[in-house]
């Protein structure tokens, strides 16, 4: 009896969650960290690879699948982990995010990403979001991603499509700076990279998140190269701005960004 009555009630079911519901996490993130990363947050934590991510479900039918602002939350979700770990996983995922943000929402001929990509419901137009609103536009946020990945996986996203982008923002920029002031922040790092750490050898990297000022670009390399050989041959940093570096050291502490 019991079967039978599972049987007839039970319905056939899939792993899947709705992001809007969590109202409790989703509070409690905005106020300790960032609201703009609410849901970027969840995904980071519930998603696995060969997830799909919809923008919306209503009376069990997906709706369309995510939207730039989405794909480019999450690549900067991921990037914000790697600074805080050096997790050369969440480096790679960010790398792939970007990779599909390019694929299927870039703009090859103007630059630029529409808000809907290739694989979202076909509209009779595709349209660009450059300004911010009340968060940063998905194109300000790719931006910032496209400069981080310049610097930390060069191999990432190719120059041409950074160039393309940054080319079409200044344009929407010029005619409004203070709606673009996200992509502004982007054009700045791009222009005049923030401090950048090389750090050669596989030694122990737990603690460099902590000496390292917020906003440096930390690059990991297992092995010497002839541009950043090892010293003393122990694991070894070099504190770099903009084309100049410091003399390379065996020990990092907060002291030595002072001078850079």
């Amino acid at each position: 009896q019991d079967a039978d009555y599972l049987y007839e009630n039970l319905q056939g079911a899939l792993p899947a969650i709705s992001l809007v519901n969590s109202v409790a996490l989703g509070t409690a993130f905005a106020n300790d960290r960032a609201a703009d990363l609410v849901f970027a947050q969840q995904v980071l934590g519930l998603g696995r690879e060969g997830d799909v991510l919809f923008a919306s479900v209503r009376e069990g039918k997906t709706g369309s699948r995510a939207f730039l602002d989405d794909r480019a939350g999450l690549a900067l979700a991921k990037l914000a982990l790697y600074d805080a770990t050096l997790d050369r996983a969440f480096l790679d995922a960010a790398a792939r995010h970007a990779g599909i943000a390019v694929r299927e929402y870039f703009d090859p001929d103007h630059g630029g990403f529409f808000f809907s990509g290739t694989e979202n419901e076909t509209l009779p137009f595709r349209f660009k979001e450059a300004a911010d609103n009340a968060l940063p536009s998905g194109n300000a946020i790719m931006s910032d991603v496209l400069t981080r990945l310049a610097v930390l996986a060069p191999d990432a996203v190719s120059a041409e499509v950074a160039d393309k982008q940054f080319a079409y923002m200044k344009q929407q920029a010029a005619l409004e700076p203070a709606a673009h002031t996200s992509f502004l922040l982007a054009l700045s790092d791009r222009e005049q990279p923030p401090t950048r750490v090389v750090a050669v050898g596989a030694e122990d990297r737990t603690a460099i998140p902590l000496y390292v000022p917020l906003g440096t670009n930390v690059i990991l390399l297992n092995e010497q190269t002839v541009e950043y050989p090892l010293r003393n041959g122990r694991q070894t940093f070099y504190i770099c701005r903009g084309f100049a570096c410091l003399p390379p050291t065996n020990d990092l502490n907060r002291e030595r960004f002072r001078t850079c």
